[in-house]
């Protein structure tokens, strides 16, 4: 018998392969009063302020780390800052967002 290659690439029912996310969805990414909204985004994308303490500084970085925008925070306790990102180029995007006391880091996909 020949040795041909499968090239079935669908998922296969049964197996493990059928419960692999097929498609991009919007994403509300979390972590310790962090949201971050849309992901991925097409124009703007949403950041929350934390509960606990006081955002400084957002800052938006490319893949090569360039410094693309900074934002100088003064946003009330439940309230959403924004970034427009519909003139950039589809790509992956960090934004670091800088309190007194800790730096966190999100990544996000312009699409």
């Amino acid at each position: 018998m020949p040795n041909y290659p499968n090239y079935e690439l669908g998922a296969k029912g049964g197996t493990v392969c059928d419960s692999l996310p097929t498609q991009t969805s919007t994403l509300l990414y979390t972590k310790e009063g962090l949201e971050v909204f849309p992901n991925p985004v097409q124009s703007v994308v949403y950041i929350s302020q934390l509960k606990s303490e006081k955002i400084i500084t957002i800052e938006l970085v490319n893949a090569l780390g360039e410094q693309l925008q900074i934002h100088p925070l003064s946003v009330a306790a439940d309230d959403y800052f924004q970034i427009d990102m519909s003139g950039l180029p589809s790509g992956i995007y960090e934004i670091d967002v800088r309190t007194s006391s800790r730096y966190l880091s999100k990544k996000v996909v312009k699409l």
